[in-house]
């Protein structure tokens, strides 16, 4: 009888752990696959080369967008040339024939040091599918920035001053010098589809299900078998 009881346990504890297993690899693949899926406008690799710019400059490079989507945020692989560091703006320019058009929108000032980093800038501007936008930065200070070569003419550079009556010393637009460089500078968007869980939390809580689950099969297996009094 214990004999059978325990071979059906030994079968469930089987089942619930694959049940598990199987389940942890979907949720896995289902964040995956969705976070694959989230659009992202431009050079999310740190570049080979590396340059700095002047004080009150605007700089940028252009880019295709992949999507129609809401652009919530702008990251940009950069440093402050000074030990002090600065404060930064990321900014947004349409596309006029190969040139920076005009302002579509900008981030609330970042504060940049020395040590070089991917530095988040939060936004939110529509972008639409296959349209060019600038993705730029307008800092105060001098700063060091990320950069591969191009094939074309898709960085933008130049010095401003600062508009009047602006709350934001962003320049509407701006009169570029074309060169060929690949800025480390990308937009994208936190869609509300996509899970909020953490795929490695769940698995750790599915690792340690099956682990008691295992360590209950492997105590009852050693229980000692009951016997039968004696009969005298």
């Amino acid at each position: 009888m214990f004999k059978s009881i325990l071979k059906k346990f030994k079968v469930s504890a089987i089942l619930v752990v694959l049940l598990i297993s199987v389940f942890g690899f979907l949720a896995t693949r289902s964040e995956t696959v969705k976070a694959a899926n989230t659009p992202i406008i431009g050079n999310t690799t740190v570049g080979t080369n590396s340059a700095s710019s002047p004080l009150s400059s605007v700089l940028g490079s252009r880019f295709k967008s992949p999507a129609t989507f809401i652009l919530t945020a702008i990251y940009a692989y950069i440093a402050a040339v000074s030990s002090v560091g600065g404060t930064v703006y990321a900014a947004i320019y349409s596309d006029n024939d190969g040139e920076p058009g005009t302002l579509m929108g900008a981030s609330e000032a970042v504060s940049v040091t020395s040590t070089p980093a991917w530095m988040k800038f939060p936004v939110s501007i529509q972008l639409d599918d296959d349209d060019f936008y600038w993705l730029c930065l307008v800092a105060a200070v001098a700063i060091l920035y990320y950069y591969n070569s191009s094939t074309s003419n898709q960085f933008a550079s130049s010095t401003y001053s600062s508009p009047t009556g602006s709350s934001l010393p962003v320049p509407t637009t701006f009169t570029s010098v074309a060169w060929y460089r690949d800025m480390s500078i990308y937009g994208t968007t936190i869609s509300s589809s996509i899970p909020e869980f953490s795929t490695a939390s769940f698995v750790s809580v599915a690792s340690a299900m099956a682990v008691v689950t295992l360590c209950a099969v492997a105590l009852a297996a050693r229980k000692p078998k009951r016997t039968s009094p004696a009969s005298t």
